[in-house]
């Protein structure tokens, strides 16, 4: 399976080449949060799950981040849904991306 190189790209990119390679994987976790510096589940908190499919509908992410309320920002959660129905986690790190 021939991909394009990683280097330079976004966390969603990369997360979306995770569920591409990953055939498997049927749903994804998006999270809503509030994001506070050295603080975790600070404020709201919303978890929206999305199918593969819509994990590559650009216009649907961008309408989900449209409709945020102000300070509240969305990131990729770890757990992802099988076509079995059993829930698992994808090994995931915070990276500096700038």
């Amino acid at each position: 399976m021939h991909t394009k190189p990683l280097r330079n790209a976004s966390p969603i990119q990369v997360f979306r080449h995770i569920v591409q390679a990953n055939r498997r994987i049927a749903r994804v976790c998006l999270r809503e949060y509030t994001y506070i510096p050295l603080q975790t589940n600070a404020g709201h908190e919303k978890i929206r799950w999305l199918s593969r499919t819509d994990l590559f509908n650009d216009q649907l992410l961008r309408e989900i981040i449209e409709k945020l309320p102000e300070k509240v920002e969305l990131g990729v959660a770890s757990k992802v849904q099988l076509d079995t129905g059993e829930t698992v986690h994808v090994p995931m790190m915070d990276l500096n991306t700038t």
